[in-house]
């Protein structure tokens, strides 16, 4: 009889636990339709004062958190470039501003012959006027030279 007892009462607590968590999720999906502006009537001055706050305080999170990812982005494109700037100084190139055509990639006398389909293009390597191998050669040493 005892054991029945426990049961029952093990039962009533559960439903009110269940009636107390499932007002909860009432409230807070009530809350969250609310800050997505989906269901604003009823709300009086107060209420929206509040709910204005909290939009606030979630908005100036965001920008914070975005603010810290910029800037980390920032460092790591300086750093980028100052060590881009090391190897262009290692390899004694200057001039930053040219480009280097190259037409007929498909050549087969070259050692790094490829396939392009023989259209011509234009690569913007950023160093001064050299040869087809010439290139190439500085392409692949900064290939094998891990920075």
């Amino acid at each position: 009889m005892e054991e029945v007892l426990e049961e029952e009462l093990m039962v009533v607590i559960e439903r009110r636990r269940c009636a107390i968590l499932s007002k909860e999720l009432e409230e807070k999906t009530c809350e969250l339709r609310q800050m997505k502006g989906e269901d604003l009537q009823g709300l009086d001055l107060n209420d929206l004062v509040k709910l204005e706050a909290i939009i606030e305080s979630g908005l100036a999170a965001v920008v914070k958190a975005k603010e810290a990812y910029l800037l980390e982005a920032n460092a790591r494109l300086k750093q980028q470039l100052m060590v881009m700037d090391t190897n262009v100084g290692k390899t004694g190139i200057q001039d930053h501003s040219l480009e280097l055509t190259i037409s007929s990639l498909g050549s087969k006398d070259t050692p790094h012959s490829h396939n392009f389909s023989g259209s011509d293009t234009l690569l913007k390597l950023g160093l001064p006027s050299l040869t087809w191998t010439q290139g190439l050669n500085l392409l692949d040493s900064r290939d094998k030279d891990p920075l």
